[in-house]
């Protein structure tokens, strides 16, 4: 179609006719423009193509991490919360009510174990490589980025602060009183001296301790149960648009 408005140009212009010669420039030109735009416009759809598989692609492995992290990390450590705000409860009460305890109790074993906090954290490194205007719902970019950089970092912090309460409060503690033995194959832990235990007052300080930062640690873990499930949920309908 150009050569056929550059051959009729040329003709316009050697039969000297300057007006029908513009007509068929501008038409050369608006042609010449109309190709680039839809070059332009095919360009553009390829790229957002492009960035549409791979916001899809970040966007799964987000929901997948979230996922482990929702089961591995924050289910498993509210039943642990659970589990020593119980037996701490327990020890408490008995302590309150000058109780004598039996050589086991329940859940004993809960108050010997070490928090951990490890999520997964990859993804979110892929998304800041690829820039974080590859998800194009600002809402759920924010929410994605606010649980990794203010959620989980601040309830590490809480987590590292129970694991030094742990190894230099809890433990030192424990130890006094607590008597590891074999069952068949299984470890227990048994109470020695469960009268002088209770009547220990740094003993019992650092029950109560442990059972003040789990309630807390509770809370937050909860909290943050619920914004993760809900980040899950914005994805999926995310991934379904």
């Amino acid at each position: 179609m150009i050569n056929f408005y550059r051959r009729t140009r040329k003709k316009m212009a050697d039969d000297n006719k300057p007006l029908k010669y513009l007509k068929y420039a501008i038409g050369e030109i608006v042609l010449v423009v109309i190709g680039i735009l839809i070059a332009l416009q095919i360009n553009n759809w390829n790229e957002n193509r492009k960035n549409k598989i791979v916001e899809k692609g970040i966007l799964t492995n987000i929901k997948i991490a979230f996922e482990r992290d929702l089961k591995n990390v924050i289910s498993s450590n509210l039943q642990l919360c659970n589990k020593r705000i119980e037996t701490t409860n327990e020890l408490i009460k008995a302590s309150k009510n000058k109780q004598e305890l039996i050589a086991k109790i329940n859940g004993i074993q809960n108050l010997t174990r070490q928090p951990t906090f490890r999520i997964i954290s990859f993804p979110l490194k892929i998304l800041e490589s690829k820039g974080l205007d590859i998800i194009k719902d600002d809402e759920l970019k924010y929410l994605i980025v606010n649980i990794h950089t203010e959620e989980y970092s601040y309830i590490k912090t809480v987590f590292e602060n129970e694991i030094f309460n742990q190894r230099d409060i809890y433990r030192p503690q424990l130890n006094q009183y607590f008597k590891k033995i074999m069952n068949g194959k299984e470890m227990e832990i048994q109470i020695i001296n469960s009268s002088s235990m209770l009547k220990n007052q740094s003993f019992m300080n650092a029950i109560i301790t442990m059972n003040q930062n789990n309630i807390y640690l509770k809370k937050l873990l909860e909290d943050l149960w619920a914004k993760v499930a809900h980040a899950i949920e914005q994805i999926e309908n995310e991934l379904e648009s």
